[in-house]
């Protein structure tokens, strides 16, 4: 029964290990000179970054524009765990009245592309091919609306330690508006035993079968 209770008792510290998220870039276009004071850090499965003077008012305005949001985000799992799915998602307001180009194709807020790149820190070699944005418009509106923007990054396999880095680009079309407050990760913890943990396992396995053979 001690035995028994030792283990019980160190897979509970195992599923209660801290996680930690934090901030290690943030750029943006319209520019804020961010400090490391601004940036955000979480001892848990979620981290928000707050976005400060990300606005583009283009309301008066007769020109396009093309934002930009660049965002480096280090985490790292509880002990035995790493991170299979990460889910980053933009909030804000924005404001697109109905609009059409001369061929006829809509004008409105939109999401234009972009890149991701994933790392695995705790194995330095290991980078992965950059995954690419896909476009995303938003509705036509006629009054201010909130905006949520979300994408789900998919890791190869769980990463324990590891960092990714985001480059997101915003078109704002000449009689609409975009303002963003707020970015926010999620990770979705994975069990991922560690070699150490798996070799532990397989001793007490292995001992605990030799003694039942023995009283047999």
């Amino acid at each position: 029964m001690k035995k028994l209770a030792l283990i019980t008792l160190a897979f509970g510290m195992i599923a209660g290990a801290q996680a930690s998220f934090s901030t290690l870039s943030l750029s943006t276009d319209p520019a804020h000179a961010y400090t490391p004071s601004e940036f955000a850090t979480s001892n848990d499965h979620t981290i928000n970054q707050n976005l400060v003077n990300f606005v583009v008012d283009n309301r008066e305005s007769e020109e396009d524009t093309i934002a930009s949001l660049t965002w480096s985000l280090d985490y790292l799992a509880p002990t035995g765990y790493g991170y299979s799915n990460l889910n980053l998602s933009l909030q804000g307001t924005y404001y697109a009245p109905e609009m059409y180009d001369e061929d006829g194709n809509p004008l409105t807020v939109s999401v234009i592309g972009g890149s991701i790149k994933r790392f695995d820190d705790e194995l330095q070699q290991i980078t992965f091919a950059s995954l690419d944005v896909p476009q995303f418009d938003l509705p036509f509106t006629t009054a201010t609306q909130p905006l949520l923007y979300s994408l789900n990054v998919a890791n190869d396999y769980p990463i324990h330690d590891g960092h990714i880095e985001v480059e997101l680009f915003f078109y704002v079309p000449a009689g609409s508006g975009l303002s963003l407050d707020k970015g926010k990760v999620i990770g979705t913890p994975t069990p991922v035993p560690e070699p150490a943990s798996l070799a532990a396992i397989g001793i007490g396995a292995i001992g605990l079968l030799a003694r039942r053979r023995k009283r047999a």
